[in-house]
């Protein structure tokens, strides 16, 4: 028939619905929404459907009336591609605020032991990941063979006028907000809940693009080269006629410090009380690679790519001073420590820096996160009776990463994503996994303090407990870690203790990257060469001027936006490509009081706030 399509309806109207459906369940989780905004933004989504899927239904009914059937059945099999894109990036969003052609973009960056180390990080068999790309292959294969069933039955045509008479709605749909989104641009607070809608959306933005609201500071991010560090000093360190006490350093993998109670954790409350313990410990940064950098190198995680992709081949310098003074170092790890290669960076490439390097869990995975705890607690309580004096032991606890792992028999089932996608109260069920597997790390930790308290040899020890990150369960609308740059993902534990001196008041503010630097002006009294570092020994800070820098995780890449936390506010800033080697464009995020409460982004107004902090951060023009 001249003038008219022959259009699969029934194909593309199910897979459009289909989309729709997942984005409308994906809104309705957000909470505190008004009926007018979630209105606003479900037409929202129809329209950049509708202009996404119109067109590919048009150039398939072209392609299938030409005679073209090849051509169509290849847009067919892209159309359902993307379909099946679309339904995975709903929980992508959702959990882990990352959509799937970012993923995507990111996976392809990375080398294939990183992909291999990533997947094994999910607590995923590889044997279920192959399972899950088989099944998606048919999954394609399946659609495919949909698009010609119903092609066959398909006898509805449509003629022009027909399809230009539902553009012109489609198109007064898209005028229609378009004009609500200008009276909404005049607003200079921005409401988080807004920003979680947006990446709701299938094309991560409204039809009108908000200007970016951006700072210029003078100077370019210090890299990671220290021109103050000089390898013959390093030499001339010495620690003659001085004890050299034992130090115990734990990692404990994704733990909140707000869960460190007397119910729940009885032993680190207990030694949360006798050591320094600062008012707000910051992590570094929202995810493990970026924080181990910045915790045993001292070095802001922003500095992270620069240094992975020129490896030092003798390890973390903190660790190269200890064993340069004549301690011993034993690293016993529940985690694997070859994502990124984290195990290089920090202990060398061979591991030579470790007198002793025991990675517990196997290439297959197989067994539970606490099973590999437990074998460390056991190595280490060995040790200690023979140890007293002269070793470091750096220990990785992994059973608090999800999906959680303790010896009991309801941690054996797997966590209901699908569940907690649609039903986010469940939410409950994931905490109390995670608050078990706290109890029982705190238990394990309770035999270290009794084997410590044992031997008259140990009192001098110093004993220091720390978090990668935080852990998130819905208290912004995203889950676990990685995602977001807010406290729930990056405030932490960190206790550190001098053999028996008393707690003192502690410090407001401290990050990772004043562990090390505190723990050698201790044993040096004081560390001679401070400037190595950019973290402060905790006695030595100002509290006036507290703030501490955490950068978010992005797969290989260098993080480019960072959180500045002070006792008073915080604010997320992104940096962005300049060609001034004199200056840096910053892109102002987000900036909320210290009850989290948004304030107005005025660009001059966090200029002058911000001025001082940023001057420390960057370096000076040359």
């Amino acid at each position: 028939m001249k003038g008219k399509l022959f259009l699969n309806i029934p194909y593309f109207a199910t897979l459009f619905f289909l989309s729709w459906i997942s984005i409308i369940l994906h809104l309705r989780v957000i909470e505190e929404l008004t009926l007018t905004t979630y209105l606003f933004y479900t037409l929202h989504a129809f329209c950049q459907l509708s202009l996404q899927w119109m067109p590919i239904m048009i150039i398939t009914a072209w392609c299938m009336n030409k005679g073209y059937r090849c051509l169509g059945g290849v847009v067919a099999c892209i159309s359902f591609t993307l379909f099946i894109l679309q339904l995975i990036d709903v929980p992508l969003m959702r959990f882990m605020d990352l959509s799937v052609w970012s993923a995507m973009m990111l996976y392809l960056h990375e080398t294939p032991q990183n992909m291999i180390e990533f997947l094994r990080s999910s607590h995923i068999s590889l044997y279920a990941w192959s399972l899950l790309s088989l099944s998606s292959l048919l999954t394609l294969g399946l659609g495919i063979y949909l698009f010609f069933l119903t092609e066959k039955k398909n006898h509805r045509a449509l003629s022009l006028q027909t399809l230009c008479f539902y553009g012109g709605i489609l198109g007064l749909l898209c005028g229609f907000l378009i004009v609500q989104e200008k009276k909404r641009s005049s607003l200079t607070i921005q409401n988080p809940k807004e920003a979680y809608l947006i990446q709701a959306l299938p094309w991560k933005r409204t039809f009108i693009q908000k200007k970016s609201l951006h700072i210029t500071v003078p100077g370019k991010f210090l890299p990671w080269e220290n021109k103050k560090f000089d390898p013959g000093q390093l030499e001339n360190l010495s620690l003659e006629n001085k004890p050299l006490p034992n130090i115990y350093f734990f990692v404990i993998e994704s733990l909140r410090d707000d869960y460190i109670t007397e119910k729940l954790a009885p032993h680190l409350a207990r030694f949360k009380q006798q050591s320094r313990s600062p008012t707000y410990a910051v992590a570094a940064a929202n995810a493990t690679p970026l924080s181990w950098f910045s915790l045993f190198h001292s070095k802001y995680p922003i500095c992270w790519r620069e240094k992975t992709a020129s490896q030092e081949s003798l390890g973390a310098l903190p660790l190269q001073i200890l064993k340069k003074v004549g301690y011993q170092i034993h690293v016993l790890s529940s985690s694997q420590l070859k994502f990124y290669q984290m195990d290089e960076g920090i202990f060398d490439r061979d591991h030579h820096i470790a007198d002793s390097y025991q990675v517990f869990p196997d290439e297959t995975g197989d067994e539970p996160s606490f099973i590999h705890d437990q074998k460390c607690f056991n190595t280490l309580i060995q040790s200690m009776q023979i140890h007293q004096r002269g070793h470091v032991f750096i220990i990785f606890l992994e059973s608090t990463h999800f999906d959680y792992s303790a010896p009991l028999q309801h941690l054996n089932k797997p966590i209901n994503y699908l569940k907690l996608l649609l039903f986010p109260k469940c939410v409950d069920e994931v905490k109390k996994r995670y608050e078990t597997a706290i109890h029982y790390i705190d238990e394990l930790m309770g035999r270290f303090f009794h084997q410590l308290d044992k031997s008259p040899q140990q009192k001098e020890a110093f004993v220091v407990i720390t978090s990668d990150h935080g852990e998130e369960f819905f208290e912004e609308e995203r889950l676990f870690h990685a995602s977001h740059l807010n406290r729930f993902q990056t405030r932490i534990p960190l206790y550190y203790r001098k053999g028996s001196q008393k707690a003192d008041a502690g410090v407001q503010m401290a990050s990772h990257i004043d562990i090390f630097p505190t723990l050698l002006n201790d044993l040096f009294r004081p560390f001679p060469y401070p400037e190595w570092f950019e973290g402060k020994a905790l006695d030595e800070q100002v509290s006036d001027d507290s703030y501490r820098l955490s950068a978010r995780y992005q797969g290989g890449h260098s993080p480019r936006e960072f959180l500045i936390t002070t006792p008073i506010d915080t604010c997320i800033f992104r940096l962005l490509p300049s060609q001034d080697h004199a200056t840096s464009q910053i892109e102002i995020l987000s900036w909320k009081d210290s009850q989290q409460n948004a304030l107005p982004l005025e660009p001059l107004r966090i200029q002058k706030r911000y001025q001082k902090i940023l001057s420390e951060i960057f370096s000076p023009a040359k």
